[in-house]
């Protein structure tokens, strides 16, 4: 068989092998640590297409789809909008604590989110 034909893993025995990523206290870390280095060389706030352009070509290696760039913009505005509501928000007290606190800006926040949901794309965790 060959491995560029099976590239990506649809199924798995383990359940939980499918969270270890999405729970990792590295990952986690990482995620909002890269969000703000990008945040900062792109000059601030402003920008989140360019925000989403950067992070899919540090963390993927290519550039975002039209489809893939309109669904992460969307995706940062209504993560934010969530985040600025903390009344709504519900403390989530289980799991390891990263190294580095989430930002207390929303839309900081919403960027660590992106960033943490493309460490966790299959085309980050599998070698083609």
């Amino acid at each position: 068989a060959s491995p560029l034909e099976c590239y990506e893993r649809l199924e798995t025995v383990v359940p939980q092998q499918a969270l270890a990523l999405a729970n990792s206290k590295l990952s986690l870390t990482q995620a909002r640590l890269l969000a703000r280095d990008l945040t900062g060389q792109l000059g601030g706030r402003e920008r989140p297409g360019a925000f989403v352009k950067a992070a899919f070509e540090r963390v993927l290696g290519r550039p975002a789809t039209r489809k893939e760039q309109a669904r992460s913009r969307s995706f940062l505005q209504s993560q934010s909008d969530r985040l600025q509501d903390t009344e709504r928000l519900t403390p989530f007290e289980g799991g390891e604590t990263s190294e580095v606190p989430p930002s207390d800006e929303p839309w900081l926040r919403a960027r660590e989110n992106l960033i943490h949901v493309l460490f966790n794309h299959n085309e980050f965790v599998t070698i083609r």
